[in-house]
């Protein structure tokens, strides 16, 4: 019931937010806490042993958490140890540190696998919160990697709340060579930038790729040199690519409904009018949803599934923001000038191209002017919508960014070759 509550919330506040765009910019700085305990003034939080046993979490969880909004070191810290017992053998030392929780675990194998083990010490009592945690992982490289983020999701979560977003991959394209003859190539990653391996290559162009909503699968239309535009489903696992969207005309937008059985896209297959369409994957079967006047592009599933929103120019050559309630068949007008709309996973806020400003709008009122990308492209959310991905050209060549809606924040992913459109998957992705 959130998220309905949210979506029918959009009209106004969107009409707000998009009103403040202009005018709101978030500046990149970083969060610098101020922690007095004792009177001892600590600009970190959160202190990190790194983990006894260990050459390789450690380093990875460290730099998870160092990328988030509770500042992290492991560095000059008053005592070590790899327990609570070892800690609360130190605790007035630790108390009078300034620190507000220590991490401290062990890592050691069990037979063909890695056991991680570790606990987050609340310093004030001294109490484990939640308990001594463990997490498996099979005893080579990149399920140790994947092991290490879910362990930094599960340290974040302790200490905020919220989840984190350490676990999930980030897909994205990457193009070689000059505009006329270029190599497209689809890339999936790790959330820190490592573990890269390569999906799909096409001479052409790869436009818009988009998780399904369990990480099995990516949707991306791919327009070859003197074709058409069309949508592939591809199993991130490996293997071929199929093409669902077979029709002479530009099919591109794809977005898988919440329960990945459907995907929404912009086809111009009929009368060369682009209009939103749904399709049913299994059956083949496709609906036209959207009989506006003029172009219905980038469709965006709400997160639970009841309605998109999308852009539609209404003949007036303007892209503006709408929303279709898949159940009434009703479209609401939810905003202004904006193109490539992007969803949010906790159906709070929508990322969008005004020009070629990148804005982040949220459903309750308010907005951030993230700045200009050089690109018309958008972003996407991290899996707890706390943090964006998104693509931009500078200097000759594109970067990706992650930045933190809530600090500011921001740091850039190293690629080779020019960067479109990234998407980040859910938590726990394989």
């Amino acid at each position: 019931m959130t998220h309905i509550r949210h979506i029918k919330s959009l009209p106004n506040a969107l009409a707000l937010a998009l009103l403040m765009a202009s005018t709101s910019v978030c500046a990149n700085t970083d969060l610098n806490f101020e922690i007095n305990v004792q009177g001892v003034q600590n600009p970190y939080q959160v202190a990190f042993i790194p983990f006894a046993g260990d050459a390789t979490v450690s380093r990875i969880v460290l730099n998870d958490l160092q990328h988030t909004e509770i500042k992290t070191t492991s560095q000059n810290l008053p005592a070590q140890g790899s327990s609570s017992a070892h800690i609360s053998q130190n605790l007035g030392i630790w108390q009078a540190s300034g620190y507000q929780y220590v991490v401290v675990g062990h890592v050691a194998p069990m037979g063909g696998k890695v056991s991680i083990n570790f606990e987050v010490i609340e310093v004030a009592t001294g109490r484990v919160m939640q308990g001594r945690q463990t997490q498996m992982a099979d005893n080579h490289q990149s399920a140790i990697r994947h092991a290490s983020h879910v362990v930094s999701d599960k340290i974040y979560e302790i200490i905020t709340g919220e989840m984190g977003d350490f676990s999930g991959k980030i897909a994205y394209v990457e193009e070689t060579g000059n505009p006329k003859n270029k190599v497209s190539t689809l890339k999936v990653m790790d959330a820190d930038g490592q573990n890269m391996r390569v999906l799909f290559s096409e001479q052409g162009s790869i436009f818009s790729p988009t998780w399904s909503p369990d990480g099995t699968r990516l949707a991306y239309a791919v327009q070859k040199p003197n074709g058409f535009p069309v949508i592939h489903v591809q199993s991130v696992a490996g293997g071929g690519s199929r093409v669902v969207t077979p029709f002479k005309g530009n099919n591109l937008g794809p977005s898988f409904s919440p329960d990945g059985s459907t995907l929404l896209f912009s086809g111009s297959h009929e009368n060369n009018d682009p209009a939103i369409y749904q399709l049913h994957l299994a059956s083949g079967q496709l609906k036209k949803l959207t009989h506006m006047t003029g172009a219905e592009n980038s469709p965006s599933y709400t997160p639970d599934g009841r309605s998109f929103v999308f852009t539609a120019d209404n003949g007036s050559r303007t892209p503006k923001l709408y929303r279709y309630n898949l159940y009434t068949g009703q479209i609401q007008s939810i905003g202004g000038n904006a193109a490539n709309p992007r969803m949010s996973p906790d159906g709070q806020k929508i990322a969008f191209v005004s020009g070629r400003s990148l804005v982040i709008a949220n459903t309750a009122g308010g907005s951030t002017n993230i700045g200009t990308t050089g690109l018309d492209e958008s972003a996407t959310f991290s899996p707890n919508s706390n943090r964006i991905i998104y693509s931009s050209y500078a200097g000759g060549r594109g970067q990706m960014t992650i930045r933190s809606l809530k600090t500011g924040q921001s740091f850039t992913l190293s690629t080779q070759g020019t960067v479109r459109e990234p998407a980040w998957s859910g938590n726990n992705v394989r």
